[in-house]
């Protein structure tokens, strides 16, 4: 009996460690998509800037940008 006791806590414990490490895994795949996701929106906002005459990015800047 004592020896099935032990086998059932490793099994128990294996599958709560393979549990725990999918959880983990899983949280860090969200946290890279959604850096992945800002990081696109970053880009696309640099692009959009890049394309601005300087003098009229200084204006937008100052507050006189209304169009």
């Amino acid at each position: 009996m004592t020896v099935w006791t032990v086998i059932v806590c490793l099994a128990a414990g294996l599958f709560g460690a393979g549990c725990y490490r999918a959880g983990r895994r899983a949280a860090e795949n969200e946290a890279y998509r959604r850096r992945e996701e800002d990081n696109a929106k970053v880009d696309e906002i640099i692009r959009s800037v890049s394309a601005v005459q300087r003098r009229e990015l200084l204006q937008r800047l100052r507050g006189g940008g209304k169009e």
